[in-house]
């Protein structure tokens, strides 16, 4: 999440999506489940391709760093079920930011 905002508030969209990317990448991986991270690793692909491609149009970057610290921080505290709720908000929040922005260029299939 550091890095998101240093890249952020550097104006360094590729260092924020990839920084992005590192963080869901690194959130399943620290879970120790192997066929968790396979699936993950075909979604996450998915993933930064639409997020890489919509950089530049989104309205703002920050609230994924928001985000990501509420998650961070429910899995600090052990709160797994908090941990759970907002992680699956910010998929929803961010699917429903990136699909109206990939529909509008036509895109349906990344």
């Amino acid at each position: 999440t550091t890095a998101m905002a240093e890249a952020r508030a550097a104006g360094d969209l590729a260092a924020w999506g990839h920084a992005d990317e590192d963080f869901h990448r690194t959130l399943v991986e620290r879970a120790g489940n192997g066929r968790m991270i396979r699936i993950n690793q075909t979604i996450n692909d998915q993933s930064h391709r639409a997020r890489m491609l919509t950089l530049k149009l989104r309205r703002e970057l920050g609230a994924s760093v928001a985000e990501h610290e509420r998650i961070v921080a429910a899995i600090r505290l052990g709160d797994a079920a908090a941990a759970q709720e907002r992680a699956q908000s910010h998929r929803l929040r961010a699917r429903d930011e990136l699909l109206p922005l990939l529909e509008s260029f036509g895109l349906k299939h990344l």
